[in-house]
């Protein structure tokens, strides 16, 4: 192996607590060394053994969890170590923009009550992989510590993490969407060989903010929410809210709207003249608007003009807005 990929694993803390491997390069460049992590040079020989069929056995390092750093640059953050933090002496504790480990749950593996949407282990930073299994975890968002382990079966109380082992199995069929196999077909988990980048038709055009929001955490699963991180522009020119969803407002109640989306019927009304409602607004009311065009197309008492404005509604892009 001349230099192994650090692609897709890179977030990945080293299990072996050991520095690089060094490698002299070629007659071309006889000066320059390629430096890697040993355990990412062991992962491509055993990437390359399964490739062969050999019955090559598992690094014993698989059965350590497969652990990332993030940094504590958030309040919300850092509010999790508030119980640990009161424990521990101020050297010993959890400060704003210090770094600290995150893992993944293995599947079926959370903890009673808790929905995984809403649950995330994170720990004080330790760059010795003998002791991760050791440490208490405490979830990002309740605040609450748990015991973890590398389990089939995870017993009551406890964390089941994601193994190396597991992370390299994934990683091993990972389907890469931006390429396509030999026929053209989108790659899937069994394509193999020389890939070819897609080729792809524009549906339509979003305008998204290039600000790194929340980095760390979105590259390390930590945010299960896009639009905790993602901050979308609509050009007034292509929105579709003045074309479609305007003129249904008109012909719907104000005072059905404010129960059914928390808006004020005042709000409502300035909507109704030309006003733009906020991203949060505007979702709560496409939500109701989808909930009575449906039924003003079935209604035996609505005009024409109403059903025909309810039912250019529902087949236009702005209801993909919700998903």
């Amino acid at each position: 192996i001349w230099k192994p990929s650090k692609h897709g694993l890179g977030h990945l803390l080293d299990p072996l607590n050991e520095g690089p491997v060094t490698l002299q390069a070629s007659e071309q460049e006889q000066q320059q060394k390629q430096k890697w992590p040993k355990w990412i040079g062991e992962t491509w020989e055993w990437i390359l053994s399964k490739a062969r069929d050999e019955n090559t056995p598992d690094p014993p390092w698989f059965s350590k969890p497969a652990v990332s750093r993030v940094t504590v640059s958030s309040p919300f953050l850092h509010s999790a170590f508030k119980l640990g933090n009161a424990e521990a002496s101020y050297a010993d504790s959890v400060k704003p923009m210090n770094f600290v480990l995150t893992a993944q749950v293995a599947p079926y593996s959370y903890p009673d009550g808790y929905a995984p949407e809403q649950f995330h282990p994170i720990a004080g930073f330790n760059q010795n992989a003998d002791e991760w299994l050791h440490m208490q975890w405490v979830d990002k968002y309740s605040g609450e510590r748990f015991p973890v382990c590398i389990n089939p079966v995870v017993p009551p109380g406890t964390i089941g993490l994601v193994s190396f082992r597991d992370a390299l199995h994934r990683y091993l069929v990972h389907p890469e969407y931006k390429s396509a196999d030999a026929s053209g077909r989108v790659c899937d988990k069994l394509t193999v060989g020389l890939l070819a980048r897609r080729r792809i038709h524009v549906g339509k055009i979003r305008y998204i903010g290039k600000e790194s929001n929340r980095l760390e955490e979105v590259q390390n699963c930590m945010v299960s929410n896009e639009d905790e991180f993602r901050v979308t522009y609509i050009d007034p020119r292509l929105d579709p809210w003045p074309r479609y969803a305007a003129p249904l407002l008109k012909h719907v109640s104000s005072r059905l709207l404010a129960k059914a989306t928390d808006i004020s019927a005042r709000m409502i009304k300035s909507y109704r003249k030309g006003a733009m409602p906020r991203p949060d607004n505007r979702r709560k009311l496409l939500r109701a608007l989808v909930r009575e065009a449906k039924r003003l197309v079935q209604s035996t008492t609505a005009s024409k003009a109403v059903q025909r404005a309810a039912q250019r509604f529902l087949d236009s892009p702005i209801v993909d807005e919700l998903g």
